[in-house]
């Protein structure tokens, strides 16, 4: 029954929200190009997810490397679960990791293939570089979770380190961004669902490996969790750099929808410059 619940405020949520951002947000992109393959569009709508692999060329990337510790010692943000999670964060600011995302940007059409994908108008609500540290234990978002059910939100990730099984890796549950029954299923606990709950509803998890310079495009409200070590020798693990930057339509709710916007005003400036 709950994720019934769930399923119909997705559903009435989500076109709350489109509705908002349509009449409140001004910011358009180019339609669809009709020269653009379509698979891929198809691709993402159908697992949830998208693997660039290692577009951010070799030179760029040591430059872009040099720079991160730069955005930790500018602009480091507090984390109250820092300790928890072995995480650090910082804001990215102009450079060569900014210059690198929005030429991928632009080379592929990313802000078309999201509005199209979202059906929607959407805002730059997020940009950080984040270090995971290795742990054993899956605390918080190392545990399946959907990122809301009150808004449509979709997750670039761009790999600054290379990532497999054991150096930090997010992981997807293939279709459960589809807005169907099944993928409410099951109902989540505080947010977070166990690997064994997963097990019992969905037989395929999928790690989003890659070396550095690849970068990932994921719907934030399919089932995924990371970063994940499954090695029980901590010394073989490795800590992963990654960059976050997130698109998301405006909130029913008030407080953060204007939270969105705060947000959304300094990073655009970033993007359309």
């Amino acid at each position: 029954m709950h994720h019934i619940k769930n399923y119909l405020k997705h559903h009435i949520h989500n076109s709350i929200s489109a509705v908002i951002t349509k009449f409140n947000y001004k910011k358009t992109f180019l339609k669809y190009p009709i020269h653009f393959d379509k698979q891929i569009l198809n691709q993402f709508k159908e697992k949830g997810f998208l693997v660039f692999p290692e577009v951010i060329p070799e030179n760029q990337l040591e430059l872009i490397k040099n720079e991160v510790p730069t955005f930790f010692r500018n602009s480091k943000l507090s984390d109250s679960n820092e300790i928890a999670y072995k995480r650090e964060s910082a804001e990215v600011s102009k450079g060569h990791l900014t210059n690198a995302i929005i030429e991928f940007i632009k080379n592929n059409n990313i802000f078309s293939l999201i509005e199209n994908y979202m059906n929607s108008k959407f805002l730059i609500t997020n940009f950080v570089v984040k270090i995971n540290h290795p742990t054993k234990e899956k605390m918080g978002p190392s545990n399946f979770h959907k990122d809301t059910y009150k808004h449509k939100s979709v997750h670039m990730m761009i790999y600054l380190t290379d990532v497999d099984e054991n150096s930090g890796c997010f992981t997807y549950i293939p279709k459960s961004n589809n807005a169907d029954l099944h993928s409410f299923k099951p109902t989540p606990i505080k947010k977070r669902i166990s690997d064994e709950q997963i097990s019992k509803f969905y037989k395929k998890t999928e790690w989003l490996k890659g070396k550095a310079g690849t970068i990932l495009l994921v719907d934030a409200n399919g089932l995924h969790a990371g970063p994940r070590w499954i090695d029980s020798n901590m010394d073989n693990l490795k800590s992963r750099t990654a960059v976050f930057v997130n698109f998301s339509t405006l909130p029913f709710d008030n407080k953060l929808r204007n939270f969105f916007y705060k947000q959304s005003s300094n990073l655009h400036k970033i993007f359309y410059s």
